[in-house]
């Protein structure tokens, strides 16, 4: 089975997995181990056809999103930056 993690930041990490494993068993992994990293996931060719053409998957684990939502004011999403994506994505959604 092909399995690829490359590891971007030491919050996150992109998986080229197969679809389960990318989504439910790798995510759980993280969720055990120190790191408490999240994934961005659903590159699996057999599985894109399953979900909308601009859609991944980001499982977090609890414990590290308990951890995001203590500093929700100090994150991107209170950024006019993060306005203008959000627009975008909200655009896509009517085109999908």
């Amino acid at each position: 089975m092909f399995q690829k993690c490359i590891i971007i930041l030491s919050s996150a990490t992109i998986c080229f997995l197969l679809g389960c494993g990318s989504i439910i068993y790798y995510p759980y992994l993280e969720s055990l181990s120190d790191r408490q990293r999240a994934v961005i996931d659903m590159f699996d060719p057999s599985a894109r056809p399953c979900v909308p053409a601009n859609v991944f998957s980001f499982p977090i684990p609890m414990k590290r999103f308990e951890k995001i939502i203590q500093f929700w004011e100090e994150t991107f999403v209170i950024t006019p930056t993060w306005t203008k994506v959000k627009k975008r994505m909200d655009k896509n959604k009517e085109t999908d």
